[in-house]
């Protein structure tokens, strides 16, 4: 399944549980890299906006979890696809 390139959320501020809020520094096609006041964190892309990240733009925020799911479907897509042709 086609999809567009990852939403742009450099600069974006998020928050986090533990590590409160932080910017985003640099994004890669399956992962961010997050700014923190103590301490800089890798995350996985988009997933971790499903569990541990929120944007602080909730517009934004709607985005990347539509984003999410769409990427979750598609895996789960091509799982269904590698164990049919294994069968």
């Amino acid at each position: 399944m086609w999809r567009e390139k990852n939403m742009d959320i450099l600069n974006q501020q998020v928050s986090h549980k533990k590590f409160g809020v932080g910017t985003v520094v640099e994004q890669t096609e399956d992962a961010i890299f997050v700014k923190f006041a103590n301490v800089d964190k890798q995350f996985q892309y988009p997933s971790a906006f499903q569990k541990f990240l929120a944007l602080n733009d909730k517009i934004l925020q709607d985005e990347v979890l539509k984003e999410a799911k769409q990427k979750e479907q598609e895996n789960l897509l091509t799982k269904v696809k590698t164990f049919s042709q294994v069968f």
